[in-house]
């Protein structure tokens, strides 16, 4: 199987802060890879180096095989690279077939100037994307009016409408009641597997990543500590000393 994404010996530090060491890591094609690891690890850091709103101080990135390392956020996110947040970043006041008619065009090198101006192939594909995450019944809803759970689902909408082939979710069920979460990550799985996109998740609740990632890779302080299946990982002492380490502290 081909590599979707590769990271060679890549660093970030600010200052005198090291916050990614030298990690190095492998994501395959059309799988799901979930990033785990205590508070200040590093992980949004990672991904913030791989979308380009920070440069990595060492090492490279590719994606596909071709260099990113180093490119703008636009740049990366044309090349088929797209990422949520830890933050809902969407337009609360629009409703969410205009939010996501805003990604749709902005992935066209469109604006989006005046209501009802979107043109019959984008207005298709809005309603595509609508559809795929179980939207659509909630198109003319202003996202304000929404709850956490469907307000999250437009913000997958939104990234989806890049046509992404490299999907990075950060923190995808943060907020979100116990009883809310399986339905969201069944979708995020159920999309990953009808479009193939290549999936990276950042996320606490481990029995999230236990239940939909392929491959786990652990960070510690900057650095990658394990790597392997969920059942490997779940068996690493290593591992299992990081986090009753934290509890610890708590």
């Amino acid at each position: 199987m081909s590599l979707a994404l590769q990271i060679e010996r890549v660093s970030k530090s600010f200052g005198g802060l090291m916050a990614v060491h030298d990690v190095t890591l492998e994501v395959e094609e059309g799988t799901v890879m979930g990033l785990i690891g205590p508070n200040g690890a590093g992980k949004t850091t990672l991904f913030n180096v791989i979308t380009g709103f920070h440069r990595p101080s060492s090492g490279r990135i590719a994606a596909h095989g071709e260099e990113i390392s180093g490119l703008s956020p636009d740049a990366i996110c044309r090349r088929g690279i797209c990422r949520t947040f830890q933050l809902l970043e969407v337009f609360p006041t629009m409703t969410v077939f205009d939010n996501v008619a805003v990604g749709v065009l902005a992935s066209q090198r469109r604006t989006f100037q005046v209501l009802g101006t979107i043109g019959e192939t984008s207005r298709r594909r809005v309603n595509q994307i609508l559809e795929m995450t179980r939207l659509q019944d909630r198109a003319e809803v202003p996202v304000a009016q929404l709850g956490l759970p469907e307000r999250k689902k437009v913000e997958l909408a939104v990234a989806l409408a890049a046509n992404p082939r490299i999907l990075l979710l950060d923190e995808p069920v943060a907020g979100m009641a116990v009883g809310e979460k399986p339905a969201l990550i069944e979708l995020i799985r159920t999309i990953q597997e009808q479009t193939g996109v290549t999936t990276v998740l950042i996320e606490h609740d481990v029995d999230v990543i236990w239940g939909i990632a392929d491959q786990v890779a652990v960070l510690h302080y900057g650095q990658i500590i394990a790597q392997g299946t969920p059942q490997q990982i779940r068996a690493d002492e290593r591992v299992r000393d990081v986090y009753l380490g934290q509890e610890r502290h708590a």
